[in-house]
């Protein structure tokens, strides 16, 4: 059985939390340069074992999972809802004969 466990918002578990979010920033940078030929994966593995321990840490800490990190919107997440919307407000197309095609297979199944 685990230890006495604090409350998630207990500044020992906060102070992990921050902790956790840092080493992720770490995973994703080492990730782009492992991409890019900059590092190679024996540095990826480290900083996801960093990640991962800490991670064991805050559960052990609280009893609790690390909360999903909130999703910051990339630059490609803006274009897609910008693209989306100029569709939205374009007047309905034909559709193309791709999507043509796929209603007619659709059409079948049922």
């Amino acid at each position: 059985a685990a230890a006495m466990t604090v409350a998630v918002d207990s500044a020992e578990a906060v102070a992990l939390l921050a902790k956790v979010a840092e080493q992720g920033g770490v995973v994703r940078d080492v990730k782009a340069k492992v991409k890019a030929g900059e590092a190679d994966a024996a540095a990826m593995d480290a900083a996801l074992q960093q990640l991962f321990a800490l991670k064991a840490e805050f559960k052990e800490l609280t009893g609790q999972d690390v909360p999903a990190p909130k999703k910051q919107s990339s630059k490609k997440d803006k274009k897609k809802s910008k693209e989306a919307a100029a569709a939205a407000a374009q007047p309905a197309a034909e559709p193309s004969e791709k999507a043509k095609a796929k209603a007619a297979k659709k059409a079948e199944k049922e």
